[in-house]
């Protein structure tokens, strides 16, 4: 939808929050405020383009973009 090239969400099992409380996991490991990240690598001008979309979607938490170097990456596509 926002033509980024992929995303991947990492979700975490306890963390701290600005507000100075722990985050962590209810009765049978459930909860709503658990931390999570989500990585997402494209250009800078595709990241930029979502950020609009992201402010609406991240009620709290905080965004931060860091410039990475791609070393090796394949699809998997056409291996058997």
């Amino acid at each position: 939808m926002l033509d980024l090239a992929g995303a991947t969400v990492y979700r975490g099992v306890l963390g701290y929050g600005a507000k100075n409380r722990l985050h962590k996991s209810g009765f049978l490991g459930l909860s709503e405020d658990l931390p999570v990240t989500i990585s997402v690598i494209d250009t800078e001008v595709k990241i930029r383009r979502a950020l609009p979309a992201l402010r609406e979607m991240v009620s709290e938490g905080l965004v931060a973009m860091t410039d990475v170097e791609v070393l090796h990456h394949t699809s998997g596509k056409g291996k058997k």
